[in-house]
């Protein structure tokens, strides 16, 4: 895969970074350095993402690691793998409760547009936290064009995500802060 220079930087960060942030303004290639930062470092996979953009993330691997890996796509209930017959599984947000067991199978994790984990009252965030914390997946990368959208307390939830692995080591992030306010 060729990068552009921001591109290789960013991957060059997230290989340093285990659990990280990339807010990339859109169209600035995030999906490119996280397949690419994947590509490096992971065996399995697992990218969580409104629904509308399963299909345009299938597009993406193809495009950049075309042939590489077997894809999994996940498009309702009924087709969550118990066990995933490729690398990499796509599913949407909604599903993602019900696909609890492919946070453990997963070695690396894309969160796209992760502010849809902002709000630690909602459940779908505090699930997240819970698995991503009790999977210790490996490597974490939440992508988001829009970090903070309108208060600061939304990047709470993000940054909890990111600290729950400094170095291979959990911390207890919502322990030591526990309010985002």
């Amino acid at each position: 895969m060729k990068l552009w220079p921001h591109q290789e930087k960013t991957v060059e960060f997230a290989e340093k970074n285990k659990y990280a942030i990339l807010a990339l303004e859109m169209g600035l290639g995030k999906g490119a350095c996280a397949l690419e930062t994947f590509r490096r470092s992971g065996r399995n996979l697992l990218i969580v993402c409104p629904s509308y953009l399963i299909s345009n993330w299938e597009n993406e691997v193809n495009k950049f690691l075309p042939g590489e890996y077997k894809v999994v796509k996940v498009k309702d209930g009924k087709s969550i793998p118990k066990s995933p017959a490729g690398n990499i599984v796509i599913i949407s947000y909604e599903l993602a409760q019900k696909a609890e067991h492919l946070f453990y199978w997963s070695d690396f994790l894309v969160l796209d547009e992760a502010n849809y984990v902002k709000s630690m009252k909602a459940k779908r965030t505090q699930f997240l936290h819970r698995v991503i914390y009790e999977a210790s997946i490996k490597r974490v990368l939440l992508l988001t064009g829009t970090p903070i959208k309108n208060r600061v307390e939304e990047y709470y939830s993000l940054l909890a995500i990111c600290n729950y692995s400094i170095d291979g080591v959990k911390t207890d992030f919502l322990k030591r802060f526990p309010s985002s306010v």
